[in-house]
This record gives structure tokens, sequence and C-alpha cells, in this order.
């Protein structure tokens, strides 16, 4: 009698099917995650069991998933499922989607500095990468897309209230974008509110400019 195949081996079959079904996948994700099955097996690069989710659906099988080397599914959009579907599951399921999207935030968003603990397993990780984006395959990923994964990382890392409150309202919906959530907490300045604007324009004024304005302020203060 053939044995069953493990929810491991199942998950790497859907990220290296390229016609996969993403209700399937992201079915045998949150199982396995809910399991913590990736706490059963040993980290290459510790020795001890994957404390990371993200990490060991990274890393190449035997002892992880492999989803680093996949071409036809991203992390980006296995985050970007789950925030979708999140919201129409029952609330039961919230809190675990929830500490799943977090993991593979910190995860994916995380950028290890050389030399830092765990860098270079990162380096190591996203080396067996096939070059994929959330815009296309094999191009580069854009600047903002760059962005929001480290102001995600920053958001679900940090333990400050503020910025925990802000980043749970975002897992919940309640902020449209990471950049919402953090401008909420006050991790950045809003560039679109009027002082950040008038800042701005200041740095770009001509001199003329400069004067013409300060009559302004003048004249209407």
């Amino acid at each position: 009698m053939k044995d069953k195949p493990t929810l491991k081996k199942l998950i790497n079959d859907s990220i290296l099917d390229e016609m996969h079904d993403k209700r399937v996948l992201q079915e045998r994700i949150l199982k396995a995650f809910d399991r913590q099955d990736h706490t059963r097996d040993i980290d290459p690069d510790t020795n001890k069991p994957f404390t990371s989710f993200y990490r060991w659906l990274m890393v190449p099988p035997p002892p992880g998933v492999g989803l680093a080397s996949s071409p036809y599914v991203r992390i980006e959009s296995i985050i970007g499922d789950f925030m979708a579907s999140r919201d129409r599951l029952p609330e039961k399921y919230r809190k675990t989607i929830n500490a799943l999207i977090e993991d593979l935030t910190k995860g994916h968003g995380a950028k290890k500095e050389a030399g830092g603990n765990g860098s270079n397993q990162h380096k190591r990780v996203n080396s067996n990468r096939i070059g994929t984006n959330p815009v296309a395959l094999s191009k580069r990923r854009g600047s903002g897309v760059r962005k929001a994964e480290t102001l995600a990382a920053r958001l679900a890392e940090s333990t400050e209230p503020k910025v925990r409150k802000a980043w749970e309202g975002y897992l919940e919906g309640n902020h449209k974008s990471v950049t919402a959530a953090a401008i909420s907490c006050g991790m950045i300045e809003d560039a679109n509110a009027p002082l950040a604007r008038l800042k701005q324009n200041w740095k770009k004024a001509t001199k003329a400019e400069r004067k013409a304005f300060l009559e302004f302020i003048k004249d209407n203060s």
C-alpha cells in the first residue's frame, strides 16, 4: 500500500504546479501552520527545529517546503490571498490567519544587515529564489513594494503598544494599507498632509517664491 503524502509534500506539489488551485494551497498552508508542522523539521542553519513558518516554507526540501525556488507561487501572493480571504471567513479563524500573516510578513519584509544574526540564512534562502515579483516574473521589485514590505516588517516586529495596535488594525482591515497603518501610529509622516506638502514645496521653491509665500502668510495670519 502506497504511503499517504505528507502535508509538506502536498504543499510542495502545489507550489511546483503551474495550474495549482489557490484555495487548496491556502488550506494546506493554514492547516500546516495551525498544526505547527514547521517545528517538526530541523533548520539546517541552526540544527534546531524551525521557529519561523516563513523560513520553513522558503528553505529547499527535505527540511523545508521549497517556496524560494518555485516559479509559480510567490510569498507576496500568498500573503495577499490570505489578507483577502480572511474577511470572508468566520471570526474564529481570523486569529490564526492573522498570526500566519504576521509570521510570513516578518520573514518576508525583514531586511537583514550583513554580519547580523540570521543574515547568512536570509541570503542563502533568497539566493535560491527564481526572480519573481508582484508585477511580473524575472523583474526586480519596485521601490514601492520594497518600502511596503519594510514597513510591514517594522510594524509586525514592534512591541510598542501604539504600533502593535496599528498593526493589528491593519490585519483586521481597519487600515487600507501598510502605509496608512504606519502613519496612524506615527511611524512615518503622511506625505500628503498639508504640512508635509508645504515643507516639500518650500524646498523646491525659488527665492522669489519663498518671499511671496512669506508675504502671503503675513497677510493671512
